[in-house]
């Protein structure tokens, strides 16, 4: 990954910091592995936050921000969804993301993960009755107003860029 490449991800976390959003550095799959002590063995790999406390430590804090990616250049960019005021719809496969279009989901910003097979992600303004939730039924879909999503410029184990629609 060149130094422009790496720049483009702290960008992106400053920017999704910008909006209110708060930002997680996570591990880098490198040619399907990830960087992390598990390497091989890891089941998430790119997936998993590098800082102590996980999600409890993402910030909108410039200077931490800065910090974070200067120690980790290529790390993977997540975004804490509850603190962000967020639900991530995202079907986990195209028989799925057809059946919540067919449902007349809004248009939001969509970004697509790097792992093909139809996965895209919906953003929307979480309600304040919205419940912090994850409902995830595998190969189906999720549905998280809770935990944290990956979003692009990151890079899946796929060896792919998640990116914006």
């Amino acid at each position: 990954m060149s130094t422009t490449e790496t720049g483009v991800l702290l960008q992106a976390a400053l920017h999704y910091a910008n909006l209110g959003w708060p930002v997680l550095p996570l591990h880098t799959p490198r040619e399907g592995v990830c960087d992390c002590a598990q390497k091989t063995d890891c089941v998430s790999p790119g997936k998993h936050p590098r800082t102590l406390k996980g999600l409890d430590d993402a910030s909108t804090d410039e200077a931490v921000i800065r910090r974070w990616w200067s120690m980790w250049p290529h790390a993977n960019v997540a975004i804490d969804l509850a603190r962000s005021g967020l639900i991530d719809i995202a079907p986990d496969s195209l028989e799925w993301h057809a059946e919540f279009i067919a449902r007349g989901l809004p248009d939001t910003l969509t970004f697509v993960s790097g792992g093909g097979g139809g996965h895209s992600h919906y953003l929307y303004a979480r309600p304040s009755d919205v419940p912090l939730v994850r409902i995830c039924e595998s190969g189906k879909f999720d549905i998280l107003t809770a935990g944290y999503a990956v979003v692009p410029p990151s890079l899946h184990a796929s060896g792919r860029r998640y990116h914006w629609r």
